[in-house]
Order: C-alpha cells, then sequence, then structure tokens
C-alpha cells in the first residue's frame, strides 16, 4: 500500500514511533487494549500521507477515504473506520472530527490518540530525523498537557508557533492543549510575543503564517522547491526550523 502511493516510509516510521510514545506516557488504555491502540496509531501514521499521491491540498482528506474505503484483507470496517478517522485527524481543522467522534462512550480516548498523531506530525514536519528532547503527554479531564524535558522550543521558533495554533485548534473542539519546557512548566509555550519577534528577527514571521499552505507542497522534499522558497524567503539554510 506505501509503494503504490509512494509513501516516504522514513517519515510514516518517525510519526509513528513518536505517536506511540506519547500514548503510552498518557496511560489512557487498559493492559488489554494498550497493544490494539498503539498498533492502529503505528499503521495510521503508516498511512497518513497516501492521499498525497491524489493530490497536495487537503490530503489528509484524501488519505482518510483511501484508507477508509479501499480493499484492505485482513482489515475489518471497524478497523479501517477507526484508521480512517485517525488519518483524518492527523492534520487539518479539528472541528470537522466531533460529528465522527459524538456519542463515543470513549472520546476522550479517541480524541486523545488524534491528539498524539497531530503532535507527531507537527514535530516531524521537516521530514528529517530531530533530534528531539523526551516528550510526554497527561491527560486530566479536558486538558493536555505536552512536557518537554528540555528548552528545545525556545530554539525552535517555528515549532512553537505552530503549537500556539495547535493550542488554538484544540480550543475549537473543547480541550485545552498545555505546553511545558522543563525551564519554566509554564501554561502555554513560549508566549506569542517572543514568538513573533524571534521571527521578525529572522525575517521568518511572514513565511511562518504561510507555512501551512507551503508545506503539503513540499511533502515530497522536492530540493528545488526547497531552494526557491528558501531564497524568496531570505533564507541561507532550509525552510523549517
Amino acid at each position: 500500500f506505501q509503494q503504490r502511493s509512494g509513501v516516504d516510509r522514513a517519515q510514516a516510521a518517525r510519526v509513528g514511533e513518536l505517536a506511540a510514545r506519547l500514548f503510552v506516557s498518557a496511560d489512557l488504555a487498559a493492559a488489554d487494549e494498550i497493544d490494539t491502540d498503539l498498533q492502529h496509531l503505528r499503521w495510521a501514521a503508516d498511512l497518513h500521507e497516501v492521499g498525497l499521491s491524489i493530490a497536495h491540498a487537503s490530503y489528509h482528506k484524501h488519505s482518510a477515504y483511501i484508507v477508509a474505503n479501499a480493499d484492505m484483507p485482513g482489515f475489518s470496517k471497524k478497523e479501517q473506520a477507526d484508521l480512517a478517522t485517525l488519518v483524518l485527524g492527523h492534520a487539518g481543522k479539528l472541528p470537522k472530527l466531533k460529528v465522527v467522534l459524538e456519542g463515543k462512550t470513549q472520546s476522550r480516548h479517541e480524541w486523545a490518540r488524534i491528539a498524539c498523531l497531530r503532535i507527531a506530525a507537527l514535530l516531524f514536519r521537516r521530514r528529517v530525523d530531530v533530534d528531539l528532547p523526551p516528550a510526554t503527554l497527561t491527560v486530566d479531564g479536558n486538558t493536555f498537557t505536552l512536557d518537554f524535558a528540555s528548552d528545545w522550543l525556545e530554539t525552535h521558533p517555528l515549532t512553537a508557533y505552530s503549537l500556539e495554533q495547535e493550542i488554538n485548534e484544540w480550543a475549537k473542539v473543547g480541550f485545552h492543549l498545555r505546553v511545558r519546557t522543563q525551564a519554566d512548566k509554564g501554561p502555554s509555550v513560549l508566549p506569542m510575543r517572543d514568538i513573533k519577534e524571534r521571527l521578525e528577527d529572522n525575517g521568518l514571521l511572514t513565511l511562518a503564517l504561510a507555512s501551512q499552505a507551503i508545506e503539503p507542497l513540499l511533502a515530497r522534499g522536492d530540493p528545488l522547491l526547497q531552494l526557491q522558497v528558501s531564497q524568496a524567503a531570505g533564507l541561507q539554510g532550509g525552510l523549517f526550523l
């Protein structure tokens, strides 16, 4: 399936492994359910970019449709529907999932799995191996707390900015996402003002604001396109921090 769709297997593995680690840290699943949850998260990560074979725009929707409707021997329709929900939720707007998850007895559990996959995809948005610090996710009611074991975010302002946007997205579906570093253990990531100042100092604010539109175009890692966008932004290195 991955080969037919030209999926970047290394990226899928990165996202799947981090999503699984975050879910384990959340300690939400019973002992007899954790293996299934982790397997589904990894499978969802394996397939979350199959929609790129159709179009880069809204690729997550294409991916979800393929996973839900493809002929997948060995998978029940229920399993495919579960994977499709995870794939649909890994990017884009969250309110679209409220109808899908409404009424489910373990809806917080489902939202937490989606959070793990979204955060993993966001942190590996450069599509390369990144020296991430240890991170954990804690779930308390409708509050998700993402803890980093270092001040890594302070040296990665674009990622910090994206996490601020993610906080706003979760608020739309009634959840409070908090992101804390080891130093401050505060209620959020770097204040928005500080993030914008750092981006402005590096000439990156306009690029950051446009990154959600640009990133899908770079999903295949085209070096020429990377260089063109980087030059247009006045950068000497890669596009994303």
